[in-house]
């Protein structure tokens, strides 16, 4: 009971003020609710739920939400319904934390690093046989055997916190009611004073409504079985980009299909730099040109017609696979939401505020389904263990989603954290910027001729009054273990002087961003020399 009152004073009244307890006792509790019960009546629960909290989808913001509430003693469920709700879609198998984007993704990566290296290291003494051959096949056998096994390991977590675990196609009766529907107990109503909604995202197939059936998705690649050959990708997104890497360091002709530029609405600065890269690599850009027409032959191809925007005019080409990695819009459409009264935001996403409610009070949604959130997997997992905590351990914390550190695994990789130049410019004005940078070379190809001396470059963005650190940008190996290390300093308003006080670990790339001293006003073409 004292759960359910402390659920209850954590609802927000349809108009009007957050309620929150005067105090932590239970007897305070009950006499704020007794004070306040006029304000909150519509949200008292008139019978008994069989659940405290309801999850339905399993993404990694989902399965966090769900372990955190059983290990506070909530009584939960988690329904995995993305693949029964969505029949006709190729979609991962239930486990959809295992979807590609992650671990699958960063396996292909590190494999694809070894291909473009092999060359190079003949500098270094090595002695490869004149022939050696990817095997397609037997890198997709391990993803799944790995898959399978990850599979196997959250659902024993989640057993051991006692969490119900379902799979099962659901979607919503009522406000606190769902409606399973299932080959063993055909169809099935549960009812939960919480809801929370994880169903994730997928591509958007609507817009292609002939040829549809030649499109392929991230996930359907990870179970191809058959090299994928010559390849157009249709996107420009931070997927888009990671299999153009993938597929071209394999061996792959590869096309990319960019209608706008690549990377909106990131850095323009470093998204010509991946450019430039994959270009380097033999990438094809189709730019400025939308997808026409696309069909089957006779010989198994899929031949593909293009417009260019500008002119107008169209050409033609043949490929053996064509993977959409556009914009994902929300898996929602099975969930009949407006028997909830919930309301959407664009793209199929759920309305939320900024403690993850949906304008039904009781309804919550994580993850990459809620709009206008970061899509990333470990802010979602934090989401989710902060809203537990909100609604079973009297917590008040929100989840902060400013400068969460990024990076694209790109052949090059690039990570982030903070401000892109654009965004600093049109908030502290240009001339109120300063940018300190420098292009290098990581001492470790330093002997590799192959290698070129420029192409790795990192930047920091600061504001020239009180030299506060408002973004910086790196391209170059590991990218991600570097940028988070700094991500922890930068999150605490950090300054250059702070920031150029610590010592470097020599020799390292990461000791080059706490060795900047050009400035793009002074130094447009900085490049770092010696070690």
């Amino acid at each position: 009971y004292q759960r359910r009152v402390h659920g209850i004073l954590r609802m927000e009244k349809k108009s009007g003020p957050t309620l929150k307890p005067s105090a932590e006792s239970p007897t305070n509790r009950v006499s704020f609710l007794s004070t306040h019960l006029s304000a909150i009546q519509d949200y008292i629960p008139t019978h008994e739920f069989e659940f405290d909290l309801i999850v339905i989808g399993a993404d990694q913001a989902g399965i966090a939400l769900a372990m955190e509430s059983a290990l506070l003693g909530a009584k939960v469920a988690l329904v995995d319904c993305n693949k029964r709700n969505y029949p006709g879609k190729t979609l991962s198998p239930e486990g959809t934390w295992a979807r590609a984007g992650s671990f699958p993704m960063r396996f292909m990566h590190e494999s694809s690093l070894f291909a473009v290296d092999i060359p190079n290291q003949k500098e270094a003494g090595w002695n490869f046989p004149a022939k050696m051959a990817h095997n397609w096949a037997g890198m997709q056998k391990r993803i799944a055997n790995f898959i399978a096994v990850e599979h196997s390991k959250v659902i024993s977590d989640l057993t051991a916190a006692k969490v119900t675990y379902l799979v099962s196609s659901a979607s919503f009766d009522t406000d606190h009611t769902i409606l399973l529907e299932d080959n063993v107990w055909q169809k099935k109503k549960m009812s939960s004073f919480y809801i929370a909604i994880t169903v994730g995202t997928a591509q958007n197939f609507e817009e292609y409504t002939e040829g549809a059936e030649c499109l392929t998705t991230s996930d359907a690649m990870l179970s191809k079985s058959m090299p994928p050959g010559k390849t157009l990708i249709i996107g420009s997104t931070p997927l888009a980009i990671e299999w153009a890497g993938i597929l071209i360091s394999f061996g792959y002709a590869t096309s990319m299909l960019v209608r706008n530029s690549l990377l909106r609405g990131l850095d323009p600065d470093m998204a010509k730099r991946i450019n430039d890269q994959l270009e380097t690599m033999g990438v094809k850009m189709i730019k400025k040109a939308l997808l026409k027409e696309l069909h089957s032959t006779e010989k198994g191809k899929i031949e593909v017609k293009f417009q260019e925007i500008k002119s107008a005019t169209f050409t033609a080409d043949e490929f053996d696979t064509v993977l959409l990695a556009s914009n994902e819009v929300g898996l929602t459409t099975a969930l009949n939401l407006k028997n909830a009264g919930v309301r959407l935001g664009g793209s199929g996403k759920i309305k939320i505020n900024d403690r993850d409610q949906t304008n039904v009070p009781n309804i919550f949604a994580l993850g990459d389904v809620a709009s206008g959130r970061v899509e990333s997997i470990p802010a979602g997992k934090k989401a989710g263990v902060m809203l537990a905590r909100r609604l079973f351990d009297n917590s008040d914390a929100l989840m902060s989603y400013a400068n969460i550190p990024q990076v694209i695994f790109s052949p090059i990789q690039y990570s982030f954290c903070g401000m892109s130049e654009e965004e600093a410019a049109k908030k502290y004005q240009k001339e109120n910027v300063e940018i300190y940078h420098t292009s290098f070379k990581p001492l470790e190809w330093e002997f590799l001729e192959a290698k070129n001396d420029d192409v790795c470059y990192c930047k920091m963005i600061l504001t020239k009054s009180d030299e506060v650190i408002k973004g910086f940008h790196y391209f170059g190996p590991n990218a991600g273990e570097i940028v988070q290390g700094f991500s922890v300093a930068f999150n605490r308003g950090i300054t250059k002087k702070q920031w150029d006080s610590t010592v470097g670990i020599h020799p390292t790339c990461a000791e080059i961003f706490i060795s900047l001293k050009y400035t793009r006003s002074a130094a447009p073409n900085a490049k770092k020399t010696g070690c």
